[in-house]
């Protein structure tokens, strides 16, 4: 049954026949992969599928087709933004505009899933497991980087470097910052129970006025305007449009949303690569929902989609190491493949963690011994802290006069 592929995705103990993907908080992060799953059950991804109940999904009968796999727009784009985006960084070619098609896609999945659900007693429960989920491992990272660099701040180990940095090469985690500064505010505003029930019963009008609050926001003063794209308030608008996209069902309420995001992309950015990106990724989730694609190639793509952020985490590191010695074909596919690794390996971490934690709530004399295999499973981490921190202190001394 589905119900065991639910829990091991989602980290759950128990997943009931009446629970359903947004109810349990499921997120954008663990939605390709579940996707993925249920189409290997069935043969077919039903649609809707994440406000479907378990057991209902169960019942369906599986199908076998020959034509390919049909893999939702979003996710495709979100395959192909993150390769856009190292390789314009490794110098492969030169296609702006990835992160912040990213976040757009980003404020799609905000309201399919966020605000899928109607129970408001656990609003804020799920809206921080979400957010952890980006945040965590993303401050844990940096937070190594920090002890290991002095090219890395405390700003950025707090994710709000991108109000703090004083250079545009400062804003390499800008895309993380930005997500989790929003999601934030979003949880706190949704927080208060009569901003949920106003939402759910005009949720187009309520996106458009979002959208219309972040456009004029998008222009206040703050700091030097050429670093207006990596600040929260000025790219708040490209998350509302994602919102407003998801919220579209009528052929006018997509007419309206495809001439805003042109208006609002062409007057925003200043390179027509990075226009026409953002613009044509959002126009394709706006009108083709899923294409069909051979299986094959669904799976690579849902594998770089789900792996995303972490590919968009590590990258910054691993291309200037590789720039020194190979071309710049190789060198993004392996980075984004370091990425890869590094996603399994946080699922294997999560894993550790979620079995120690089981185990010290389930069998409380057993609590050491949970916490000892936790310990074990991060030792290669302290392991790799410590020859970091050791290679910058020769090379201090080396350097020194």
């Amino acid at each position: 049954p589905l119900n065991d592929e639910f829990a091991r995705v989602l980290g759950c103990e128990v997943v009931t026949d009446t629970d359903t993907f947004a109810g349990l908080g499921g997120d954008s992060l663990s939605y390709v992969e579940m996707s993925v799953r249920i189409e290997e059950a069935l043969g077919y991804l039903p649609d809707g599928w994440h406000l479907i109940p378990v057991g209902e999904l169960n019942r369906l009968e599986p199908r076998h087709p020959n034509g390919g796999s049909q893999t939702e727009t979003s996710v495709v784009l979100r395959a192909l933004a993150i390769v856009g985006v190292v390789g314009t960084h490794v110098g492969l070619f030169g296609l702006l505009g990835g992160a912040h098609l990213l976040l757009a896609i980003a404020g799609i999945n905000f309201a399919r899933f966020q605000l899928a659900s109607g129970d408001q007693r656990h609003h804020l429960r799920r809206a921080f497991a979400s957010i952890g989920r980006i945040a965590v491992p993303t401050m844990a990272y940096v937070g190594l980087l920090h002890l290991t660099s002095d090219r890395y701040t405390v700003a950025n180990v707090l994710l709000i470097n991108n109000y703090l940095a004083d250079g545009v090469w400062r804003y390499w985690y800008w895309f993380v910052e930005v997500l989790v500064q929003v999601l934030l505010v979003a949880a706190a505003v949704f927080a208060v129970p009569g901003v949920r029930r106003l939402e759910r019963r005009h949720p187009f009008r309520f996106a458009l006025a979002v959208l219309l609050g972040a456009l004029a926001l998008r222009h206040v003063p703050m700091g030097d305007p050429a670093n207006d794209i990596y600040r929260t308030h000025s790219v708040l608008w490209l998350f509302a449009l994602g919102w407003l996209v998801h919220r579209s069902t009528t052929i006018r309420q997509k007419a309206l949303v495809s001439v805003l995001a042109v208006l609002t992309v062409s007057t925003f950015f200043t390179e027509p690569s990075r226009d026409a990106v953002v613009s044509a990724g959002i126009l394709a989730v706006l009108w083709v929902g899923s294409v069909r694609i051979p299986r094959p190639l669904a799976r690579s793509l849902a594998t770089l989609a789900a792996s995303s952020m972490y590919i968009y985490l590590v990258h910054w590191q691993v291309y200037p190491v590789l720039d020194r010695h190979l071309p710049a074909l190789p060198v993004t596919l392996l980075t984004v493949l370091a990425g890869l690794v590094t996603w399994l390996a946080m699922r294997a971490v999560e894993g550790c963690v979620a079995r120690a934690w089981l185990t010290a709530r389930d069998r409380p004399a057993s609590a050491p011994e949970a916490l000892r295999a936790f310990a074990g499973a991060l030792d290669p981490v302290h392991r790799v802290v410590r020859v970091m921190q050791q290679r910058r202190q020769r090379a201090s001394v080396v350097g020194s006069p």
